[in-house]
């Protein structure tokens, strides 16, 4: 399998996750941001990157809330086996899980 037909059958799961939150009739609620992609050399050393993405936001206010809880996360996730501590993750954010 090559880069393309790698980044199309993820871009393919991001359309399937779309569909399931219809399904299960909560695409109004549904609030994502995902980024996959390649890292690409060149002989030079220069990296890009090629990559598909699908965002389900309403507006930049919620791509603030997602993006802090993303970097909440990635900074909280240290080198335990463990995994973060989520005891207060989403203060602040207006980000609730039930």
């Amino acid at each position: 399998m090559n880069d393309d037909e790698f980044l199309h059958k993820v871009n393919e799961i991001l359309i399937d996750i779309n569909e399931l939150a219809v399904k299960y009739e909560v695409e109004d609620r549904l609030m994502s941001a995902s980024v996959y992609g390649l890292i690409e050399r060149d002989v030079l050393g220069n990296t890009s990157i090629k990559a598909v993405y699908n965002y389900t936001l309403e507006d930049l206010e919620e791509l603030n809330d997602i993006l802090t809880f993303i970097i909440k996360t990635y900074k909280d996730k240290g080198d335990d086996d463990d995994g973060p501590d989520l005891s207060g993750l989403l203060d602040g954010t207006g980000i609730f899980l039930n």
